[in-house]
């Protein structure tokens, strides 16, 4: 029997993301589906239109479902899964603790598994800077961790079963444990908040000052400078850039960390306030202060020193008034 050609060449290696519709994973998946040397498939419950437009392959998963999962694995045999899909809100996760702990640690125990059994061992999983508690500006130490909701709770159980699979399994992983993600790359392709994360600081503070709305705040007498939170804010395209540049480390090696990703500095709520009302010319805002949020740090500020002298971190859209601005872009037109 005569060979062909073609048998001779390699499947391209194929890249899931899962909660590619999210906020973070849709500006991942802007900048990774032009990727030459990559595949990708995003598993989600709906998808967003740009994956239409681009025909970014699309597999509409409910990733709670274990078996669905394993015949998704057991069929693509992905190079690497980039997990991001998962329940996000420190308040919530109060009040809905078991569907929290459902859908982000049993969720993630699933997929570890569905991996180990299909000879997956490279994985990227999306952690929270939420895990230091009330420590702040740490170095990457999964020993140096406490969280104070059940969602930073989550995150801390996923990264240590992670850690136990690359021990066990001998897995290759890179926790990223994000800091505050704001800011849009917008566009005419509509890459942005979802409803959700909308409901973050910087969009809040510019939609009721936009709107004339009352913004209401967790607390105003915390332990900072002037008694609200101080926060450190990335833009999700720096994340992904990073993403982009961290996946080349999974080819040829041995590749376990955890890395801090944020801007290295911190902003509090009424700065940011004042920050947005010279953005927009305006001279007030409304608003309105609640009680301190359960789970919350007074002060979180990414440490980046691994980030910066390891990996070269490069910032180029995390400037906190670019952020402001491609926030208030959106808001005008959404």
């Amino acid at each position: 029997m005569s060979i062909s050609k073609n048998q001779n060449i390699k499947p391209t290696p194929l890249i899931i993301i899962t909660g590619g519709s999210g906020y973070i994973g849709i500006h991942l998946t802007y900048i990774l589906f032009k990727l030459k040397n990559y595949k990708i498939l995003i598993l989600d419950k709906k998808p967003h239109n740009f994956f239409i437009k681009k025909k970014i392959a699309f597999l509409k998963v409910d990733l709670s479902n274990k078996k669905r999962v394993e015949k998704i694995i057991k069929k693509f045999k992905p190079f690497l899964i980039i997990h991001l899909s998962g329940m996000a809100h420190i308040t919530e996760s109060f009040k809905k603790e078991k569907i929290y702990k459902k859908n982000n640690e049993a969720v993630s125990f699933n997929l570890l598994n569905a991996m180990k059994n299909n000879g997956c061992k490279n994985i990227i999983f999306s952690s929270s800077c939420l895990v230091y508690g009330n420590k702040t500006n740490q170095k990457e130490n999964i020993k140096n961790v406490n969280g104070l909701s059940p969602y930073a709770k989550n995150k801390i159980y996923v990264e240590k079963k992670i850690i136990s699979f690359s021990k066990k399994y001998n897995f290759n992983y890179c926790i990223i444990r994000f800091f505050n993600a704001a800011g849009v790359l917008g566009g005419s392709d509509r890459i942005g908040y979802t409803k959700k994360s909308g409901l973050r600081i910087i969009p809040l503070i510019l939609r009721a000052i936009y709107r004339n709305r009352i913004l209401y705040l967790n607390g105003n007498d915390h332990n900072t400078y002037d008694g609200t939170c101080i926060r450190d804010f990335i833009h999700p395209l720096d994340i992904a850039i990073f993403i982009k540049k961290i996946i080349k480390n999974f080819e040829k090696r041995i590749f376990k960390e955890i890395i801090n990703l944020g801007s290295g500095n911190g902003y509090s709520i009424n700065h940011l306030i004042n920050l947005c009302l010279k953005k927009l010319n305006k001279k007030k805002i409304k608003v309105n202060i609640k009680k301190r949020r359960k789970g919350d740090s007074p002060i979180l500020i990414a440490n980046i020193s691994k980030a910066n002298n390891k990996f070269n971190l490069k910032l180029r859209n995390s400037n906190i008034n670019k952020i402001i601005l491609s926030t208030y872009e959106w808001i005008k037109k959404n």
